[in-house]
């Protein structure tokens, strides 16, 4: 089947508060998102893959410990049109991060971290095969990779149980490691992009308001409950440790010219 369907999308959320620890030394003081692999911080590689597909409200969640996103507009002029930054003063992780953009997106809107290496063509074919599972009304549609450059960490990532008809069943936080699995469904690495078409938000609060604060354990309680379905992604990684920065730079010079 030819991909042509294109979903209308323009409103998207980056989660960007990390401290990106496990990456800062002596010589590196940026946080996790504003990481330079060839000479452009690492959330760049998101903002660019959303801004060719036509997605023109961006909004940006950072905390104290990713406050040098501020100098984001340096990079480009049109950051300055389209992006939004929004402080997470909860500072409780992703959901709470997720809350702050309350009122500021509207569906369909897609929800993507900071630190994730996606280019161009990947990201638009993502949504495009996205639009494929429009027609099932689903409340959520969740990215799985199918062949990433730089693998995803092992089992522990195989976080998604999807069956034959491509329905997302369960997401379980530390993967499907010695689990059994059903003979009609199968494990995949995914969930660095969520593409929304119903707002979370309530659903989100009144979640935290019984004293949960976990975005992965929010989704464990979410898909099963909820029409959700797979996006595949030929190509995404993230960056987490300086191996995988070198790794990342010698990959973009040497397989996509970058």
């Amino acid at each position: 089947m030819e991909l042509t369907n294109e979903i209308n999308i323009k409103d998207a959320i980056i989660l960007a508060g990390g401290r990106g620890s496990r990456l800062k030394n002596e010589k590196h003081n940026h946080s996790k998102p504003m990481t330079p692999i060839l000479g452009k911080p690492l959330i760049t590689f998101t903002i660019d893959a959303m801004l060719s597909y036509g997605i023109s409200n961006i909004v940006i969640v950072y905390s104290q410990a990713s406050s040098d996103l501020l100098n984001l507009s340096r990079y480009s002029d049109t950051y300055n049109k389209v992006v939004k930054l929004v402080e997470d003063t909860y500072l409780m992780g992703k959901l709470t991060g997720f809350i702050c953009t309350d009122g500021l997106v509207k569906t369909p809107f897609i929800c993507s971290y900071g630190d994730v290496v996606v280019l161009n063509p990947a990201f638009s074919d993502m949504l495009r095969r996205g639009g494929l599972q429009t027609d099932k009304k689903p409340d959520l549609i969740i990215q799985t990779v199918e062949n990433p450059s730089i693998p995803i960490d092992g089992e522990f990532e195989k976080r998604l149980l999807i069956n034959n008809s491509g329905q997302v069943v369960r997401w379980k936080k530390d993967g499907y490691v010695d689990i059994f699995i059903p003979n009609d469904c199968h494990a995949r690495a995914g969930g660095m992009f969520t593409l929304w078409l119903k707002e979370p938000f309530a659903m989100m609060r009144n979640y935290i308001s019984c004293g949960n604060k976990s975005y992965s354990s929010f989704m464990e309680h979410f898909v099963p409950l909820h029409q959700v379905y797979a996006m595949p992604i030929k190509d995404i990684w993230d960056i987490d440790i300086h191996e995988t920065i070198i790794k990342t730079e010698e990959i973009l010079q040497e397989r996509y010219g970058t």
